[in-house]
């Protein structure tokens, strides 16, 4: 009788712990989704060449149409298979909500995370694609490559802090800081702010 206890609450404490890495990788899908969304934007056509050049400059403004139409290209985005190691300091903490300075100094000290058993083929509209890159190699199939690190949440569920690496090319990459809030009730994520910290 008292193994059959046993055997009981062995799978009970086990089916909570797969909910609960489910519900981890249902999170992590959220804020990845709303991640590249909001970094992996198609890049603008050139503006017109100068006067001098025979360029016109009276209709140089995007209209809505054609902004619409660039934001609605499909991208192919490079994501990496595992969120990284951010081990640079995070340094202006006076300009961060301090309900989130706690989240952030914890960024530095998190060990890699491997999220390649996620399944990321409708996590955005763009198409993504798990790869690898150190940033000293190019990769010139894909449009835009991600970098994430790994997501500190509070205790709570309802805030979040996370480094996200774009690169575009090859002198081209931004490293942003973004804060998250999230709606336990309405079970919703969204960016309450993001900062780009470093830009080359």
């Amino acid at each position: 009788m008292r193994l059959k206890h046993l055997i009981i609450l062995s799978i009970y404490f086990l089916s909570l712990n797969c909910k609960e890495k489910s519900n981890d990788q249902s999170l992590e899908k959220e804020v990845i989704s709303l991640i590249i969304n909001e970094i992996a934007i198609p890049v603008p056509p050139p503006p017109p060449p100068s006067p001098e050049a025979g360029g016109n400059f009276d209709n140089h403004t995007l209209s809505k149409k054609k902004i619409d139409s660039i934001l609605s290209i499909k991208l192919h985005i490079g994501l990496n298979p595992q969120l990284i190691k951010y081990d640079y300091p995070i340094s202006n903490r006076d300009i961060y909500p301090l309900d989130f300075i706690r989240l952030i100094e914890e960024i530095p000290f998190q060990d890699t995370k491997d999220i390649s058993n996620i399944n990321i083929r409708n996590v955005t509209k763009h198409n993504v694609e798990f790869v690898s890159w150190n940033g000293k190699s190019e990769i010139k199939n894909f449009d835009v490559l991600v970098k994430i690190s790994n997501i500190i949440w509070s205790k709570d569920k309802t805030r979040a802090a996370v480094i996200a690496i774009r690169k575009l090319g090859k002198f081209d990459g931004t490293t942003y800081l973004f804060l998250f809030t999230r709606n336990r009730t309405k079970e919703e994520t969204e960016i309450y702010k993001k900062y780009v910290l470093l830009k080359s």
